[in-house]
């Protein structure tokens, strides 16, 4: 079954992106919403890229950049995972990481740009924050991370395997644009390859 992907809950083992708040409109809200990658906006990611480390331990597989299914770093491993399943899908930036302060090296990371949106959730079978169904959706859209029960169209969703929620844009969009899914076959391979930084404890049922 396809999961709904959260971040890990340790947060001693967590990273993130120092996003610089100056480069909030021009840079990580497009990316985060899934517009379209410019040129324009590739030329404003920053080389070297700024690091907030872990508490303790090397860097995970996943660095949080915050904001949506967009954005999310990853490393060379992940990325050849989500490749090997998915080739010619999504798109993956090289990323020169650094700690402010130091020059050590992190070795291959890659801004992830989920290519696909697909707003699978069958509104009228899942639970949401506002309730249960088309009912509970109308009054509060957000997926109930404490009761999850997702239910996701079969056909929408065959064959693929690492997607966004919806199509977002800047102030809004879909209600699900900064949701990130899978199938089990990557969540399998993420889980057998020990990466780090993706939880998969939040498994979604499907019907159709």
């Amino acid at each position: 079954m396809p999961y709904w992907i959260q971040s890990g809950y340790d947060h001693t083992r967590m990273a993130a992106v120092d996003c610089d708040p100056d480069l909030f409109d021009s840079l990580w809200r497009p990316i985060w919403v899934g517009a379209p990658l410019s040129p324009e906006i590739l030329a404003r990611l920053p080389n070297p890229l700024v690091l907030n480390p872990p508490e303790r331990g090397d860097l995970p597989d996943f660095v949080g950049a915050g904001g949506g299914a967009n954005g999310w770093i990853l490393s060379e491993k992940a990325r050849r995972l989500v490749v090997s399943l998915e080739p010619n899908v999504h798109t993956f930036i090289p990323v020169n990481l650094r700690v402010r302060g130091s020059d050590k090296s992190w070795g291959e990371y890659f801004l992830l740009y989920v290519g696909q949106a697909i707003d699978a959730v069958v509104r009228e079978q899942t639970q949401f924050q506002g309730g249960f169904g088309q009912e509970g959706y109308n009054v509060s859209p957000l997926l109930d991370v404490l009761r999850p029960n997702i239910v996701l169209d079969r056909k929408l969703i065959a064959g693929k395997h690492l997607w966004r929620g919806g199509i977002g844009k800047i102030g809004g969009g879909g209600a699900f644009w900064s949701e990130l899914f899978c199938s089990d076959e990557l969540a399998e391979l993420f889980k057998t390859n020990n990466i780090e930084g993706w939880l998969f404890n939040k498994p979604c049922k499907v019907a159709g």
